[in-house]
Protein backbone atom coordinates (compact mmCIF):
# COMPACT_ATOMS: atom_id res chain seq x y z
CA UNK A 1 0.00 0.00 0.00
CA UNK A 2 1.23 3.20 -0.75
CA UNK A 3 2.48 5.33 1.78
CA UNK A 4 0.62 8.88 2.20
CA UNK A 5 2.63 11.99 2.16
CA UNK A 6 2.50 13.08 5.23
CA UNK A 7 0.42 12.28 8.47
CA UNK A 8 -2.72 13.03 8.79
CA UNK A 9 -3.81 14.28 12.81
CA UNK A 10 -7.53 13.62 13.07
CA UNK A 11 -8.40 14.93 16.60
CA UNK A 12 -11.69 12.96 18.02
CA UNK A 13 -13.87 15.45 20.28
CA UNK A 14 -15.54 12.02 21.95
CA UNK A 15 -13.59 9.06 23.82
CA UNK A 16 -14.01 6.47 21.04
CA UNK A 17 -14.36 2.78 21.94
CA UNK A 18 -13.82 -0.58 20.08
CA UNK A 19 -17.07 -2.74 19.59
CA UNK A 20 -18.95 -5.79 17.51
CA UNK A 21 -19.94 -4.66 13.73
CA UNK A 22 -21.75 -7.13 11.58
CA UNK A 23 -20.31 -5.76 8.45
CA UNK A 24 -18.39 -8.35 6.56
CA UNK A 25 -15.18 -7.77 4.87
CA UNK A 26 -17.26 -8.44 1.88
CA UNK A 27 -19.66 -5.73 2.87
CA UNK A 28 -16.58 -3.47 3.90
CA UNK A 29 -14.92 -3.74 0.48
CA UNK A 30 -18.41 -3.35 -1.79
CA UNK A 31 -19.50 -0.09 0.46
CA UNK A 32 -16.07 1.66 0.42
CA UNK A 33 -14.72 1.51 -3.36
CA UNK A 34 -11.55 3.53 -2.13
CA UNK A 35 -10.37 0.83 0.06
CA UNK A 36 -10.59 -1.50 -2.55
CA UNK A 37 -8.88 0.31 -5.14
CA UNK A 38 -5.94 1.23 -2.54
CA UNK A 39 -5.65 -2.79 -1.98
CA UNK A 40 -6.08 -3.84 -5.57
CA UNK A 41 -3.42 -1.12 -6.33
CA UNK A 42 -0.55 -2.36 -3.53
CA UNK A 43 2.33 -2.84 -4.50
CA UNK A 44 2.86 -5.83 -2.21
CA UNK A 45 -0.31 -8.37 -0.38
CA UNK A 46 -2.24 -6.18 1.92
CA UNK A 47 -5.22 -8.11 3.89
CA UNK A 48 -7.45 -7.30 5.85
CA UNK A 49 -7.71 -8.55 9.25
CA UNK A 50 -10.36 -6.93 11.66
CA UNK A 51 -12.90 -4.96 11.46
CA UNK A 52 -13.94 -2.91 14.53
CA UNK A 53 -16.83 -0.04 14.76
CA UNK A 54 -16.37 2.89 16.63
CA UNK A 55 -17.82 5.98 17.84
CA UNK A 56 -18.01 7.27 14.52
CA UNK A 57 -15.67 4.98 12.13
CA UNK A 58 -14.73 1.44 11.42
CA UNK A 59 -11.76 0.60 12.46
CA UNK A 60 -10.00 -1.72 9.34
CA UNK A 61 -6.93 -3.51 10.23
CA UNK A 62 -4.57 -4.75 7.99
CA UNK A 63 -1.59 -7.00 7.44
CA UNK A 64 0.98 -5.92 5.41
CA UNK A 65 4.40 -8.21 5.59
CA UNK A 66 3.22 -9.24 8.73
CA UNK A 67 2.74 -5.87 10.51
CA UNK A 68 -0.54 -4.87 11.96
CA UNK A 69 -1.69 -1.17 9.94
CA UNK A 70 -4.41 0.64 10.98
CA UNK A 71 -6.91 3.17 8.75
CA UNK A 72 -10.41 4.66 9.09
CA UNK A 73 -13.34 4.60 7.39
CA UNK A 74 -16.48 7.11 8.42
CA UNK A 75 -19.74 5.37 8.68
CA UNK A 76 -20.90 6.99 5.78
CA UNK A 77 -18.00 5.25 4.19
CA UNK A 78 -17.47 8.76 2.08
CA UNK A 79 -14.08 9.03 3.50
CA UNK A 80 -11.10 6.75 4.30
CA UNK A 81 -8.47 8.29 6.80
CA UNK A 82 -4.78 7.64 7.31
CA UNK A 83 -2.97 8.75 10.14
CA UNK A 84 -3.73 8.82 14.15
CA UNK A 85 -6.68 9.22 15.83
CA UNK A 86 -6.30 11.68 18.92
CA UNK A 87 -9.35 12.11 21.40
CA UNK A 88 -10.13 15.20 23.79
CA UNK A 89 -7.73 14.09 26.44
CA UNK A 90 -4.90 14.23 23.90
CA UNK A 91 -4.28 10.46 23.69
CA UNK A 92 -2.84 9.00 20.52
CA UNK A 93 -5.53 6.04 19.90
CA UNK A 94 -3.81 5.00 17.09
CA UNK A 95 -0.47 4.56 18.55
CA UNK A 96 -1.62 2.46 21.55
CA UNK A 97 -4.01 -0.21 19.32
CA UNK A 98 -0.76 -0.94 16.94
CA UNK A 99 1.24 -1.81 20.16
CA UNK A 100 -1.48 -3.84 21.35
CA UNK A 101 -1.78 -5.33 17.76
CA UNK A 102 1.57 -5.89 17.18
CA UNK A 103 2.75 -7.81 20.30
CA UNK A 104 4.17 -11.12 19.84
CA UNK A 105 3.40 -14.05 22.09
CA UNK A 106 6.66 -15.41 22.72
CA UNK A 107 5.50 -18.88 23.70
CA UNK A 108 4.74 -19.11 20.00
CA UNK A 109 8.60 -18.69 19.11
CA UNK A 110 10.95 -21.33 18.45
CA UNK A 111 13.08 -20.37 21.80
CA UNK A 112 14.56 -23.84 21.99
CA UNK A 113 16.88 -23.23 18.66
CA UNK A 114 18.20 -19.45 20.39
CA UNK A 115 21.30 -19.63 22.32
CA UNK A 116 20.18 -18.96 25.82
CA UNK A 117 21.84 -16.97 29.03
CA UNK A 118 20.29 -16.92 32.06
CA UNK A 119 20.79 -15.24 35.07
CA UNK A 120 19.64 -15.57 38.80
CA UNK A 121 16.79 -17.23 38.36
CA UNK A 122 15.65 -16.14 35.26
CA UNK A 123 12.33 -15.11 35.67
CA UNK A 124 12.02 -12.12 33.30
CA UNK A 125 12.19 -13.68 29.94
CA UNK A 126 13.49 -11.37 26.42
CA UNK A 127 13.92 -12.22 23.17
CA UNK A 128 16.65 -10.34 20.66
CA UNK A 129 17.76 -10.45 17.35
CA UNK A 130 21.13 -9.17 16.70
CA UNK A 131 23.98 -8.77 14.22
CA UNK A 132 27.43 -9.78 14.89
CA UNK A 133 29.03 -6.47 13.84
CA UNK A 134 25.71 -3.80 14.88
CA UNK A 135 27.31 -1.36 17.83
CA UNK A 136 23.44 -1.06 18.99
CA UNK A 137 23.29 -4.60 19.77
CA UNK A 138 26.54 -4.86 21.49
CA UNK A 139 25.60 -1.95 23.51
CA UNK A 140 21.93 -4.19 24.43
CA UNK A 141 23.97 -7.37 25.15
CA UNK A 142 26.38 -5.81 27.53
CA UNK A 143 23.48 -3.78 29.26
CA UNK A 144 21.66 -7.40 29.34
CA UNK A 145 24.31 -9.10 31.31
CA UNK A 146 24.39 -6.22 33.95
CA UNK A 147 20.64 -6.97 34.62
CA UNK A 148 20.05 -9.44 37.04
CA UNK A 149 17.07 -12.38 37.20
CA UNK A 150 16.77 -12.95 33.58
CA UNK A 151 16.76 -15.17 30.91
CA UNK A 152 17.96 -14.09 27.62
CA UNK A 153 16.91 -15.55 23.97
CA UNK A 154 19.20 -14.81 21.18
CA UNK A 155 19.19 -15.07 17.43
CA UNK A 156 21.93 -14.29 15.07
CA UNK A 157 20.52 -12.27 12.44
CA UNK A 158 23.14 -11.56 10.12
CA UNK A 159 22.81 -8.24 7.96
CA UNK A 160 26.17 -9.02 5.77
CA UNK A 161 28.21 -11.64 4.23
CA UNK A 162 31.06 -10.34 6.75
CA UNK A 163 28.47 -11.03 9.21
CA UNK A 164 27.14 -14.26 8.23
CA UNK A 165 30.51 -15.56 8.34
CA UNK A 166 31.10 -13.89 11.89
CA UNK A 167 27.55 -15.83 12.67
CA UNK A 168 28.67 -19.10 12.20
CA UNK A 169 31.34 -19.17 14.20
CA UNK A 170 29.92 -17.49 16.80
CA UNK A 171 26.99 -20.83 16.52
CA UNK A 172 29.89 -23.44 16.75
CA UNK A 173 31.74 -21.36 19.87
CA UNK A 174 31.18 -23.36 22.62
CA UNK A 175 30.57 -20.32 24.59
CA UNK A 176 28.65 -18.09 21.73
CA UNK A 177 27.86 -15.34 23.91
CA UNK A 178 31.55 -14.20 25.23
CA UNK A 179 32.06 -15.11 21.31
CA UNK A 180 28.96 -12.54 20.05
CA UNK A 181 30.85 -9.82 21.67
CA UNK A 182 34.44 -10.52 20.38
CA UNK A 183 33.44 -11.80 16.75
CA UNK A 184 36.93 -10.80 15.33
CA UNK A 185 39.26 -13.56 16.27
CA UNK A 186 37.19 -16.15 15.60
CA UNK A 187 38.14 -19.00 13.38
CA UNK A 188 36.55 -22.13 13.77
CA UNK A 189 33.17 -23.61 11.55
CA UNK A 190 31.11 -26.01 11.27
CA UNK A 191 28.21 -28.13 9.45
CA UNK A 192 25.99 -27.44 12.95
CA UNK A 193 26.80 -23.50 13.05
CA UNK A 194 25.94 -22.82 9.45
CA UNK A 195 22.50 -25.06 10.02
CA UNK A 196 22.00 -22.93 13.09
CA UNK A 197 22.33 -19.82 11.49
CA UNK A 198 20.14 -20.92 8.09
CA UNK A 199 17.10 -21.15 11.00
CA UNK A 200 18.04 -17.66 12.54
CA UNK A 201 18.26 -16.18 9.59
CA UNK A 202 15.08 -18.04 7.62
CA UNK A 203 13.31 -17.00 11.50
CA UNK A 204 14.09 -13.49 11.34
CA UNK A 205 13.25 -12.74 7.30
CA UNK A 206 9.40 -14.71 8.94
CA UNK A 207 9.07 -12.20 10.74
CA UNK A 208 9.94 -9.51 7.96
CA UNK A 209 12.46 -7.82 10.18
CA UNK A 210 14.11 -4.86 9.04
CA UNK A 211 17.00 -4.41 10.79
CA UNK A 212 19.08 -5.14 14.33
CA UNK A 213 18.72 -5.08 17.04
CA UNK A 214 15.23 -6.14 17.64
CA UNK A 215 13.65 -7.01 21.06
CA UNK A 216 10.78 -8.69 21.81
CA UNK A 217 9.49 -8.60 25.59
CA UNK A 218 7.86 -11.18 27.82
CA UNK A 219 4.49 -9.24 27.69
CA UNK A 220 5.00 -9.21 23.90
CA UNK A 221 5.95 -5.77 23.27
CA UNK A 222 8.38 -5.25 20.82
CA UNK A 223 11.02 -2.29 19.46
CA UNK A 224 14.07 -1.73 17.37
CA UNK A 225 17.11 -0.63 18.59
CA UNK A 226 19.20 -0.32 22.04
CA UNK A 227 16.57 1.74 23.92
CA UNK A 228 17.48 2.20 27.59
CA UNK A 229 14.69 3.82 28.98
CA UNK A 230 12.20 1.20 28.03
CA UNK A 231 14.32 -1.57 29.24
CA UNK A 232 14.82 -0.17 32.32
CA UNK A 233 11.21 -0.07 32.96
CA UNK A 234 11.04 -3.70 32.18
CA UNK A 235 13.56 -4.51 34.09
CA UNK A 236 12.81 -2.13 37.25
CA UNK A 237 8.68 -3.77 37.13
Amino acid sequence: MKKAGSVLIIVVFVFSKLGFTTMTKEKLLESAPQLKKSLESAREEVSIEALNEMDSFYEVVLKVRGEKKILYLTKDFKYMILGSLIDRDNKNITKERLKELNKIDISTLPLKDALVYKNGNGTKKIVVFVDPFCPHCKNLINYLKQQKDFTLYMFIFPLSQKSEEAGIKILCSPNPLDAYLNPENLKETCEEGEKKLFFHSLFARSLYLKGAPFVILENGSNFYGFNKDLLDKFFTQ
